[in-house]
């Protein structure tokens, strides 16, 4: 299955059907059933139940009720109302990521790299994009453990407290060159990967939470204030 997962797909299916939902299904109620969660649910999510529905209909041979125009129209005002609508997302004021860096410990090799993560992050105003992408290249060495991170001809000196952070970082994973913010397995051990935007969010989430803040209003964008960069 090229699109979906076959666990994604039962799930779609099951949720559609328990929706009152059936296969085969009219346009009318497919339709329906899609702009009933336009609200709640993203248009890539919906995308997906559209897939999977129309999917079903093809592996028993029905006929297919997304290849509608109606079911087609629907979508279309989903995406285009709903579409790229972004969440809002609350900032991480500088209080708030010291605080939390200050409750983070160095006893585990991910504690180290979270710390990198958030005071550069929110220093240089990187996110899901951006930050994931540096490589040990972006790195100057600008003065006494003092570093910038510079992409093309954009340059950011970090402070003295980032610095730190990101140089017992350097120190103990041993990264020398490739992605500088890596995945970290259960047993410690480097991905050789870099983060995804997905980790980056559960990094924010994890660590506010253990400040007391609410882990559903931020999200990896909430170093850079909503910029996606």
């Amino acid at each position: 299955m090229n699109t979906i997962t076959i666990k994604a797909y039962k799930s779609d299916l099951n949720r559609f059907l328990s929706h009152g939902g059936q296969i085969p299904a009219t346009p009318e109620s497919v339709a329906k059933y899609l702009l009933s969660h336009a609200k709640t649910h993203k248009y890539s999510t919906l995308h997906r139940w559209f897939v999977s529905i129309g999917r079903a209909h093809v592996d028993q041979k029905f006929e297919n009720p997304t290849r509608s125009d109606l079911v087609h129209n629907a979508m279309l005002f989903i995406r285009q109302k709903y579409g790229t609508a972004r969440r809002k997302v609350a900032r991480l004021t500088p209080d708030q990521v010291h605080k939390i860096v200050a409750a983070i410990s160095n006893d585990r090799l991910k504690d180290m790299r979270d710390k990198a993560i958030l005071l550069v992050g929110h220093e240089t105003g990187y996110g899901r994009k951006t930050l994931p992408a540096l490589t040990r290249q972006n790195v100057l060495n600008v003065g006494d453990c003092l570093f910038s991170i510079k992409i093309n001809n954009h340059e950011t000196k970090l402070s003295a407290h980032a610095s730190k952070a990101f140089n017992e970082w350097m120190f103990y994973s041993r990264i020398s060159n490739g992605p500088l913010f890596q995945g970290i397995n259960r047993h410690g051990q480097l991905s050789g990967s870099p983060i995804t935007g997905h980790g980056l969010a559960h990094i924010i989430k994890e660590r506010v939470k253990s400040i007391g803040l609410d882990p559903k209003q931020y999200s990896a964008l909430s170093l850079c204030g909503g910029d996606q960069r």
